[in-house]
């Protein structure tokens, strides 16, 4: 197995792209130079590796396609093309359940604003891990931007019993107090969120706004 990738990029892409040398790598070699050209943005040298391994390797196992398929996806994802990325966890998720491939497919549904599909996708995600806080949030965040601030609580407090240590967690939760118009909780729980990470803007605003405008001197 190849210790290293990236000693010169377009030597190594040409190289897998362009002829049969890519038959001679192991399962190992194929995730990391998918990995590698990920890191170097190189989202559509990836993608055309990962369709070409589907087209000319049928000798990859299952558990390795899924992970090249998944990476794949998160190109597609991280290049903006977000309908692509849901059309490929959509071809995962028919193979069987994969909570990552739900969580990630809502993701992309709401970088396209479509928070009902996003929702769902996420529901399904949580159905398969009840304590995954990251999905738990993300759920949090989505119905308070739908406006539906007492659902948005039920996530985001079952998120911070999970993982208390979690800054961004908090802060969504400050926001959804806050747009309750419960300034005690909102400032306690905005106070965490920067007791965690102090450079969380989001969160120092939201506590100033309350400090300035409904507690009291006294409070």
């Amino acid at each position: 197995m190849r210790s290293k990738w990236g000693q010169n990029v377009d030597a190594e892409v040409e190289n897998l792209m362009g002829g049969p040398a890519i038959l001679a790598f192991s399962e190992d070699d194929l995730i990391q130079a998918v990995c590698f050209l990920r890191k170097e943005k190189r989202f559509d040298n990836a993608i055309a590796l990962v369709q070409r391994l589907m087209a000319d390797r049928s000798d990859i196992s299952e558990g390795t396609m899924a992970k090249l398929m998944h990476l794949q996806a998160e190109c597609y994802y991280d290049s903006g093309d977000h309908g692509r990325a849901i059309e490929v966890y959509d071809r995962i998720l028919l193979n069987g359940e994969d909570i990552h491939a739900f969580a990630n497919r809502g993701l992309a549904y709401w970088a396209m604003r479509d928070t009902e599909r996003a929702i769902e996708s996420y529901k399904r995600a949580a159905a398969l891990d009840p304590v995954d806080s990251v999905v738990l949030r993300n759920l949090g965040e989505l119905y308070n931007t739908r406006e539906e601030y007492n659902v948005s609580l039920e996530y985001l407090q079952r998120a911070a019993l999970i993982k208390p240590d979690d800054s961004a967690t908090f802060c969504a939760l400050g926001v959804s107090y806050h747009n309750l118009e419960d300034w005690g909780n909102a400032y306690t729980a905005l106070e965490r969120a920067i007791e965690l990470d102090p450079a969380n803007k989001v969160a120092q605003l939201g506590k100033s706004k309350i400090e300035r405008n409904f507690l009291s001197p006294s409070s």
